[in-house]
């Protein structure tokens, strides 16, 4: 069973009268005990929406996923205020009570990194994990990832995104899918899936690279897979040609 499988129980107590009046006279001072519903489920449709699961968002609300979900199909005017502050309080910024977070922050940041020039095989050198992986998180993207990944992936921006790495061909095609640099993120909220990054000036597009050109670039990755004990099959379907144009690169 995975983390996203468990039931998310509440850590709200129910307080008895004596503590509940305490609570009011103290804690919610002047606020109301019970305020409209609406508000809150409307936040966590939003964060829903973006690809948060409930689940990840009741770990961090400190309320079990059945209340939310109750609340989400038969939504009454209003709910206690502690539980509508605890929803209020959620955020698609990762943290570590959600478990299960949004990729996207990790995903851009990876993306901004290869495009200062940090190759997939540098940044497993970095990291530990297999350059495969890196490739993939970078082009087919996941919704999701385990919050410790997302951490790694934060922490190695943090490291990296002030120094250029030494990859030309990475830098290449970072610049042919368009993705941000780390400047180009600056002052932006990375983790936010509604935040697209804008150039400060648009540069004059990269000429297409030449047949000479794109075939040195497939020459060298070919070489670089051929020495990491990849098949000429294996290699075809890693970046998209055919086993003969594999073997020909070969020799």
């Amino acid at each position: 069973m995975s983390a996203g499988d468990i039931p998310v129980h509440t850590r709200m107590r129910r307080p008895n009268r004596k503590v509940a009046e305490y609570e009011r006279a103290t804690l919610y001072r002047g606020l109301p005990g019970r305020v409209p519903s609406g508000p809150p489920l409307d936040h966590v449709r939003n964060l829903h929406g973006m690809g948060l699961p409930l689940r990840s968002i009741a770990r961090d609300a400190g309320v079990s996923d059945a209340m939310i979900r109750k609340s989400l199909l038969n939504p009454r005017p209003t709910m206690q205020f502690r539980h509508a502050q605890a929803l209020r309080s959620v955020s698609h910024r990762p943290n570590e009570r959600q478990e299960v977070v949004l990729a996207i922050g990790a995903v851009r940041r990876l993306q901004a990194l290869r495009t200062i020039a940090w190759s997939c095989d540098a940044i497993e050198i970095e990291t530990g994990l297999r350059d495969d992986y890196i490739n993939q998180l970078t082009n087919r993207p996941p919704t999701l990832l385990p919050y410790t990944m997302w951490k790694l992936f934060y922490q190695l921006y943090e490291r990296l995104s002030g120094t250029p790495g030494g990859s030309t061909r990475g830098r290449t095609y970072a610049s042919r899918y368009g993705w941000g640099a780390p400047l180009d993120w600056e002052g932006l909220d990375i983790d936010d899936p509604r935040v697209m990054w804008q150039p400060a000036i648009d540069p004059p597009p990269p000429p297409p690279p030449t047949l000479r050109e794109l075939s040195a670039l497939r020459r060298v990755e070919v070489a670089e897979l051929t020495g990491k004990g990849l098949t000429a099959a294996e290699i075809a379907e890693r970046i998209g040609i055919s086993e003969r144009q594999v073997v020909r690169l070969r020799s």
